[in-house]
């Protein structure tokens, strides 16, 4: 009887062992993926809502994430700095968007180079070394806006252009697409196309100055939120709504005033919350080694008017998260 307990005990010690190992040997191999965000900036009201869908994401698949960026949409250095960093400190996957098209591609290869997953979110490079990319499709949110401008019912289409930063390239991308739609419509000229600093203050000086020098122009387009708001600040300045039309992209608070008010006329509304979301979600699948992974995910732009402002298929846009009454 005696034996009989001793060898019950053994056996049931052996077991509580075997099982601890295995939950010991179970936790070795899971893995909490890190995940390093790194942006042009975090200020304007597009890149709080993309932060948003991060989180959401990285709440749902259990990931560690951090998020960074420049104070200055236009601050290279500091981005390559944080890029850099994020190498360093060998995380999962880096989410990227950048603030130029060139000047990130030599870091952004040696992290490819070293394994870790690159998607670029928005605002890619040159260098082919993105694992995904998610974002608008730049070049046809560009022939949105000049379909926009093509349906203002004048004779004459007199049109400057407000860009930001040369190097970026969603911009340019945006310009071109506005470029090449507009040729279509014989009424239209462009007389003026400038670029300015990322900022409304910026925007607002440039835009004024523009049109100063070019009365007969009769639209601005414009191609981020923050010349966006800088060009609806120079339109209410000078006094000029109604006989100058402007049409931009993005949707903070103060936008959707100027539109309500008649400073601007159209707004061509990204997706942000959605980006986010959706980088992180690829991150996941790119760690879990997931197949069928999307090479390029492009999400929606919608264009928002005073005419459509109320709709609710368009708040939803304006808002995306906000709850039903």
């Amino acid at each position: 009887m005696q034996r009989k307990k001793i060898a019950m005990l053994i056996i049931a010690v052996t077991i509580g062992l075997l099982i601890v190992s295995g939950i010991h040997m179970y936790t070795d191999n899971v893995h909490t993926q890190t995940v390093a965000v790194i942006l042009k900036s975090s200020q304007s009201n597009f890149w709080k809502e993309f932060m948003k869908g991060i989180q959401a994401g990285a709440t749902e698949y259990n990931i560690i994430y951090s998020v960074q960026a420049p104070d200055d949409e236009e601050d290279i250095e500091t981005q390559n700095a944080l890029l850099q960093q994020a190498i360093d400190n060998g995380v999962d996957t880096i989410i990227f968007s950048a603030i130029s098209s060139e000047d990130s591609n030599a870091l952004l290869q040696q992290a490819k180079e070293e394994g870790i997953h690159i998607i670029m979110a928005d605002s890619g490079v040159s260098a082919d070394v993105e694992d995904a990319w998610i974002g608008s499709d730049n070049y046809a949110a560009g022939v949105q806006l000049a379909e926009a401008v093509s349906s203002m019912k004048v004779d004459s289409i007199k049109v400057g252009i407000v860009n930001f930063d040369r190097k970026s390239g969603n911009g340019q991308q945006r310009e071109q697409g506005f470029r090449n739609q507009v040729q279509q419509d014989e009424r239209v000229e462009i007389v003026d196309a400038i670029n300015t600093e990322s900022n409304a203050i910026a925007a607002k000086k440039a835009t004024i100055e523009m049109l100063q020098r070019h009365p007969e122009i009769n639209v601005v387009v414009t191609m981020n939120e923050w010349t966006t708001l800088g060009v609806g600040y120079a339109i209410e300045e000078l006094n000029c709504a109604g006989g100058v039309q402007a049409y931009g992209f993005d949707s903070n608070v103060l936008c959707i005033d100027m539109l309500e008010e008649g400073y601007l006329d159209g707004l061509i509304v990204q997706s942000p919350y959605t980006m986010g979301y959706l980088s992180i979600e690829t991150a996941y699948q790119l760690g879990k080694r997931k197949s069928g992974i999307e090479k390029e995910v492009y999400t929606d732009t919608t264009l928002v008017t005073r005419e459509n402002m109320y709709e609710e298929s368009i708040q939803k846009s304006i808002f995306p998260l906000a709850k039903e009454n």
